[in-house]
């Protein structure tokens, strides 16, 4: 119930691809997730709401009750999985679309920026630093005969070769994976042609979908760099899974790239 509140919740507040949103969380893979114990489902509907929740920002230039939302919704994907989904903070560029901003129009979004910001990193510094329940997102921690995060600083170009060797080769599991070809303990139960045909009626809708929000070209780059920074940082996450003298990296699933 609260999976399905959730999701109707962040189609009715985006001004812009309600059918995408729909259709995120009508996935088999996510009706998996919102069916399971899991903080899984928590992050589904945090990443969905926050990201509807500043396109509305972004759409209602004036008042305060879009950019509060997402300040909660910020919160809220600090406080799980590790605070690693607060990568999709930079969707506040957002609220800066309308160009010139003058006088206290620039102010209320520059002040709505900030306390988007601020409820995000207030809240991973709550569960991850002062009440921690686990590792920051698995990044950081030695265990014995695995990998760890802070190889990617070590040896960057290393972790790149890693990184595109895992993506080559898991590719079509990673993309078919987001749709939930594979479920519960990676199973294969739903073929790939079923997967596909979702994917290609989500894009079919999509472009037919008339939006009351149209992004301009920035915003457009704001959401592909944020794209870009969520699958360059996702495997970091799974080096504590991966056994060291590994040339790839262990672990990626589809479903980790839904709020992508």
């Amino acid at each position: 119930i609260t999976y399905i509140a959730g999701c109707a919740h962040a189609v009715r507040t985006t001004p812009v691809g309600k059918v995408v949103f729909a259709a995120v969380g009508l996935l088999p893979v996510s009706l998996m997730i919102s069916s399971s114990i899991s903080y899984d489902m928590m992050l589904l509907i945090a990443s969905l709401c926050f990201t509807a929740s500043v396109l509305r920002a972004a759409y209602e230039k004036k008042g305060w009750s879009a950019a509060a939302e997402s300040t909660i919704w910020a919160a809220i994907l600090g406080s799980v999985k590790g605070g690693g989904f607060l990568l999709l903070l930079p969707l506040v560029i957002l609220l800066f679309t309308e160009n010139p901003l003058e006088g206290y129009r620039r102010r209320e979004s520059v002040q709505k920026a900030l306390s988007i910001l601020l409820g995000g990193f207030l809240s991973v510094l709550l569960f991850d630093v002062i009440l921690p329940a686990g590792s920051l997102f698995q990044f950081g921690g030695e265990i014995e005969g695995k990998m760890a995060s802070s190889y990617v600083l070590r040896h960057p170009a290393g972790y790149l070769a890693m990184m595109l060797k895992s993506y080559v080769q898991g590719a079509d599991a990673i993309l078919f994976g987001i749709g939930g070809t594979r479920l519960a303990w990676a199973e294969p139960v739903i073929p790939d042609i079923v997967i596909a045909g979702l994917f290609l009626a989500v894009a079919t809708f999509a472009f037919c979908e008339k939006d009351k929000l149209l992004l301009a070209e920035k915003d457009r780059i704001v959401l592909w760099g944020i794209l870009a920074l969520l699958f360059l940082t996702m495997p970091v996450m799974l080096l504590s899974w991966t056994p060291e003298g590994s040339d790839i990296i262990l672990g990626l699933q589809g479903r980790y790239y839904l709020p992508a």
